[in-house]
């Protein structure tokens, strides 16, 4: 099921309200529902949609990984000690992102079931883990959840990796992009269902990152000779040697006082 943006806390906003402000109280009850249900990876994806509208790609990059790395334990159990589940009975944030993500260009869906690197990992609160590296819970914390289901899974997969991929470009971590947008590409047709060519476009700008920074480079080196500016390596020729190794694996993020942030002030 899915809907359009809708938050419990503040269903009574006024549409001529602040437009940021507007996001940061959705983010506030995104962020509160994702207390009750950190397994959840439509959670990490709801709130990582509104921390890219806000403009902190980096934040956002972090909770599309979260919402990531549970759907991947998901298919592979084995791959986290995390389980991904949702809480029975909790009052979804269903989010459609009218303006698009990241660029603007891209609407994204959000579909939350009816029961429900340096990026982080989902967050553990009340669980814990046994001798063998499983979650240890009690019987009425269990009764409460339910599995992520295959279908939450083939809905929401392809733009978990549409936010990841757009927020690490934009922060500039163009080596783990590429990785995570060849990753998208291998989705099965029911998982990358028409966003094949929004993954062609993000590696396109992923290439260009580096015939830039070499073509700025080849122009210092012979900046003041102009005889020798016909021997500037054309785009083309820079993309036939392309490598991935060659990708900026650094990336940068505004170091800022989050709006949020009432703990803090000073910092």
């Amino acid at each position: 099921m899915f809907a359009k943006i809708k938050c419990n806390s503040h269903d009574s906003m006024n549409d001529n309200k602040n437009p940021g402000i507007v996001l940061l109280m959705q983010r506030e009850d995104a962020t509160a529902l994702l207390y009750a249900d950190p397994h959840n990876p439509m959670r990490h994806l709801q709130r990582g949609i509104l921390h890219s509208q806000l403009g902190y790609p980096d934040l956002a990059a972090a909770d599309a990984y979260r919402a990531l790395t549970l759907f991947e334990a998901m298919i592979d159990p084995d791959s986290s000690e995390y389980r991904p589940r949702k809480k029975v009975g909790l009052d979804a944030v269903e989010l459609i992102s009218s303006s698009g993500l990241v660029d603007r260009d891209t609407s994204m869906n959000v579909h939350v079931g009816a029961g429900g690197s340096d990026y982080g990992e989902p967050e553990s609160y009340d669980d814990d883990v046994d001798q063998n590296g499983h979650m240890e819970e009690d019987e009425e914390e269990e009764e409460g959840f339910e599995p992520i289901s295959q279908d939450e899974y083939t809905e929401n997969i392809c733009n978990v990796y549409i936010l990841l991929v757009k927020s690490l470009v934009q922060c500039g971590c163009m080596r783990d992009a590429y990785g995570f947008c060849i990753q998208a590409m291998s989705l099965q047709d029911s998982e990358l269902k028409s966003s094949f060519g929004i993954f062609e476009e993000q590696l396109a700008i992923i290439k260009r990152s580096i015939t830039d920074r070499q073509r700025s480079g080849q122009q210092t080196e012979k900046c003041g000779d102009s005889t020798n500016n016909q021997d500037l390596e054309t785009e083309a020729e820079m993309l036939a040697r392309f490598q991935p190794s060659d990708l900026s694996a650094q990336g940068r993020a505004k170091r800022v006082l989050y709006p949020w942030n009432t703990y803090e002030p000073d910092r």
